[in-house]
């Protein structure tokens, strides 16, 4: 019997910006894109993680290639392409009130912040937990068992979605039943299979 279903944000409910944006970043100065994601190995991490804030992840950016922008153009830029997966949210919509509906998702604070504004996460889900809170990412076993210690629901009542198969890999070594996320349809098709009707 599922009791939970848990979704991630980025590349499920809301398009991922962070690799756009270093390959806008990547394609306006000429940087390669290797070269943006390891110039200081682990920064990101550190920045999903909340050992750094977002304004130092890109101040650390812009300082290290000497780049002609300031940190709230980035920030600014970074919030015009949050958007949202349209297709997913009334899956989420339909699913409410029949099911504890959480987020697990990898997130530093202050693009927390802005997803919140612009999406009312906590209006629709009853749990949610990010990266920077825990202090590890996904697919450290860590935050999946925070998630469902705070749910106090087994693992085996849940099913997890996720865009990232080393996520979903986990999720299922734990006893959850999981779902790789591709798009809503076949979303809801996987959904149907486990015996959650949507709508």
């Amino acid at each position: 019997m599922t009791k939970a279903i848990i979704f991630d944000i980025g590349g499920v409910l809301v398009k991922q910006i962070h690799q756009q944006l270093l390959k806008e970043l990547s394609d306006k100065y000429n940087i390669g894109m290797n070269e943006l994601e390891n110039f200081e190995p682990g920064l990101f991490d550190n920045t999903m993680t909340g050992k750094i804030t977002e304004t130092e992840y890109f101040e650390r950016i812009i300082k290290h290639f000497n780049l002609p922008v300031s940190v709230s153009d980035l920030n600014e830029r970074a919030t015009e392409l949050t958007e949202p997966i349209k297709e997913t949210w009334p899956i989420v919509e339909k699913l409410k009130g029949k099911y504890v509906l959480a987020v697990l998702s990898d997130m530093g604070k202050e693009w927390t912040k802005t997803r919140e504004e612009k999406f009312k996460i906590s209006e629709y889900f009853d749990y949610v937990v990010y990266s920077y809170e825990v202090g590890v990412r996904k697919p450290n076993v860590k935050i999946y068992k925070h998630l469902l210690n705070l749910m106090k629901i087994p693992a085996s009542e849940c099913i997890f979605i996720d865009d990232k198969q080393k996520n979903v890999d986990v999720a299922r070594e734990l006893g959850m039943k999981t779902i790789l996320f591709e798009n809503a349809e076949k979303l809801e098709q996987r959904l149907f299979a486990f015996g959650i009707k949507v709508g």
